[in-house]
């Protein structure tokens, strides 16, 4: 079994490492121009398709955008002026990666509040281990649910580190469809598994 577990956590690090790859250097800035207008500019090493939201604090999505064709780098200018005061978030995401940025609109123009960079996590099932590997940008609470038909069956949390890498073995569950569930932070991600 310990043979098993060192290959599946084998292959989810190489599985983590073309993940890595194509999220590669994946940069989102904003840059504040006059009169309540922004530079956006999103550059990566590979090719990607990106898709943009902006959404005010009650989650009104005010400027939605996605590239017709991969794109190295993306450049738009984006004018806040007419926008009322306040905070609005900006989720830049491409496959396997997203950036959040958290936006405050005021007299002076718009400035950067924090801002979130977030990987997909890699689910790996085989020889009856799931294996998850996730990097955790926002030094985030990381936990993880195992449900069958909407019952909790199992469920973990994880140490609060930078690059996790976890193996649940289920073998001694009973046959059957599951979905696991790592939730970090505020974000929900799913895989589902049968054995």
């Amino acid at each position: 079994m310990k043979t098993i577990t060192a290959l599946s956590f084998l292959l989810a690090t190489i599985l983590f490492s073309n993940v890595s790859q194509a999220t590669g250097n994946f940069k989102v800035s904003l840059t504040a121009r006059n009169e309540g207008k922004a530079l956006l500019s999103v550059t990566n090493d590979s090719e990607q398709i990106y898709e943009i939201n902006i959404s005010d604090s009650n989650g009104n999505v005010i400027y939605s955008y996605k590239t017709e064709d991969s794109k190295a780098t993306f450049n738009q200018t984006l004018n806040f002026s007419k926008l009322e005061y306040g905070v609005y978030k900006m989720n830049v995401r491409m496959d396997g990666a997203q950036y959040e940025k958290y936006l405050s609109v005021n007299k002076s123009g718009v400035s950067l509040e924090k801002s979130t960079k977030k990987t997909d996590p890699v689910f790996q099932f085989q020889n009856n281990v799931i294996t998850v590997s996730h990097l955790n940008h926002g030094d985030e609470n990381v936990s993880l649910h195992i449900f069958q038909n909407g019952s909790l069956v199992w469920e973990k949390e994880l140490e609060n580190k930078f690059a996790i890498n976890k193996g649940i073995d289920i073998s001694k569950l009973d046959r059957g469809n599951y979905d696991l569930v790592l939730l970090s932070g505020d974000d929900i991600y799913e895989y589902q598994v049968s054995r």
